[in-house]
């Protein structure tokens, strides 16, 4: 009798601890989907004692890094850098979410170093810092952020966001593709070629997906169109996921993600951030993109193609996105190109005139009254000067020499 008064109650503990667990885990849930900003820390992800002095500011600085590896490339090179550089601000008490695009080829100071380069060869500086043994791809990814971090002007990131090529191809097949307005036809050979993703409304799988936010073509706007349809890109594809649809692939999309992103984003955060997701309105996601001027400058016997951050604009975008004001950064030298000069015994390449454009209508000039040919002379026939074929697109900026001597992966 007493026995079975004993498993009685063992039974009807084990049941409250159940209840009592699903209960706390429940106004967990409410309270990090309330309060998101409860699980954050807000500290730097990167500490340093030499990095104390942080600006604060009322958002939460997620780093998004897309990395140019792909399985492909794997067997031709063994570096990669991160072509993608975007920063999320997470404004939970205004309940915003704004992206600030960094181009790749900005020529910025590299953190730690007296050295300016290209900010996306960030990471190859700080991967070759480190020596054998040490974690030479952790020694990349905290330098890129630091670099972000002073071309931010002090403004912290909080947490980074590591995603390749076939991750990213993956992840999207995982939520059953993303819907996205396609403007104009997405072509090959820098868009001279075959029609790989047509204009019009529809759904792209993994591989139209890469391929609509990875073109440069001119015609599509170049490495500043490329931006702006990766902003595009990743607000459409979390929409997705948030969407009543979305929420039935988050068991697939879970498995692409832990096996495809690198992340210093905690379990209790992911869960914050999505919860905020779902009451956000990504139609109001701002994206901005910060632009300058494109520069061929001499480096080490090469002309080399980098962007010079308009100041004025940098400033103005920071304050917009994280509701700081930065200091001014100094206006960085920047040598000029090199102009190759003909050998002594060779002539210089004749190159013909460029055809002007055409005049507008009203400044068209009038065409002259027919003449008669003098019967005294031979008109000489008229041959047109041979022009030269259609000048292929820019190429994709040549690199920088790594440190090590190393080749880097071209796009």
């Amino acid at each position: 009798m007493g026995r079975k008064r004993r498993k009685k109650r063992k039974g009807s503990l084990f049941k409250k601890l159940l209840l009592l667990l699903f209960m706390l885990s429940f106004i967990t849930l409410l309270l990090i989907g309330f309060f998101p900003e409860s699980v954050f820390t807000g500290n730097p992800v990167v500490s340093s004692a030499e990095r104390v002095n942080y600006l604060k500011g009322s958002t939460f600085n997620v780093l998004l890094l897309g990395f140019d590896r792909s399985a492909d490339r794997e067997q031709q090179m063994r570096l990669f850098r991160p072509d993608t550089i975007m920063i999320a601000a997470v404004d939970f008490a205004a309940q915003k979410v704004s992206l600030a695009s960094i181009p790749r080829d900005s020529y910025v100071k590299i953190s730690g170093s007296d050295t300016y380069d290209k900010i996306n060869h960030s990471y190859m500086y700080g991967y070759n810092r480190k020596t054998e043994g040490e974690d030479r791809h952790q020694g990349g990814v905290e330098t890129v952020v630091r670099t972000v971090e002073d071309f931010l002007g002090g403004i912290p990131i909080h947490a980074y966001l590591i995603v390749d090529m076939d991750g990213a191809k993956e992840i999207v097949d995982a939520v059953g593709g993303v819907v996205i307005e396609v403007e104009k036809d997405v072509r090959s050979n820098y868009g001279r070629g075959d029609i790989l993703v047509a204009a019009g409304s529809q759904r792209l799988d993994g591989a139209a997906f890469m391929q609509f936010v990875r073109s440069r073509a001119d015609n599509l706007g170049g490495e500043r169109g490329r931006t702006q349809r990766q902003q595009k890109a990743l607000v459409a594809l979390f929409s997705r996921l948030l969407s009543p649809k979305g929420i039935i692939s988050l068991p697939s999309f879970y498995r692409a993600v832990d096996s495809n992103i690198e992340t210093s984003l905690n379990t209790l955060q992911i869960m914050a951030l999505g919860l905020f997701g779902f009451r956000l309105d990504f139609e109001k996601v701002e994206g901005y993109i910060f632009a300058g001027e494109g520069k061929l400058s001499n480096r080490d016997g090469r002309n080399i193609y980098y962007l010079v951050i308009d100041e004025e604009y940098r400033l103005d975008i920071i304050e917009r996105v994280f509701n700081l004001k930065v200091e001014r950064l100094s206006q960085p030298y920047l040598p000029g190109p090199i102009a190759p000069e003909p050998a002594p015994d060779e002539e210089p390449e004749f190159i013909p005139e460029p055809i002007p454009e055409e005049l507008p209508q009203e400044e068209q000039p009038q065409p002259l009254p027919d003449q008669e040919p003098d019967p005294a002379e031979e008109p000489e026939p008229e041959t047109e000067p041979e022009l030269p074929p259609d000048s292929e697109p820019e190429p994709a900026p040549e690199e920088a020499p790594p440190v090590d001597d190393e080749p880097v992966g071209e796009e």
